[in-house]
């Protein structure tokens, strides 16, 4: 079934943002680590890790893609990751994150670019 002009646009608008922001939450794990950072920083983190969750849910909401509320799951595992300490799996569960925005993005960005809007 072709997707409608105005659901892509609408799916890659929040797509983008989601994407955006996890990429942000990817190069922010890094600092986080950083023994300087403590408690409070890890904590703001996991508060910024939720706005990015609420954030992918909002998107599913509006646009109905099933990846989206597959990436607020993730979102869900990080956050608990986190709080167990486990780093490792906190960064490869954002990574299936991203991925599965990208995959989300992918025909709604090959229908903008049909119509030249890309």
């Amino acid at each position: 079934m072709a997707l409608g002009l105005k659901d892509a646009f609408t799916t890659f608008l929040y797509g983008e943002r989601v994407k955006g922001a996890l990429l942000l939450a990817t190069a922010l794990l890094e600092q986080v680590q950083q023994p300087e950072m403590g408690e409070g920083g890890r904590k703001l983190y996991r508060l910024f890790l939720e706005r990015v969750r609420q954030e992918a849910q909002f998107a599913y909401e509006v646009t109905g893609h099933p990846k989206f509320k597959e990436v607020s799951a993730r979102l869900k595992e990080v956050i608990w990751e986190l709080h167990l300490g486990r780093m490792e799996e906190a960064s490869c569960r954002l990574g299936e994150a991203i991925s599965l925005v990208t995959t989300a993005l992918a025909q709604p960005g090959a229908r903008l670019q049909e119509e030249g809007l890309l």
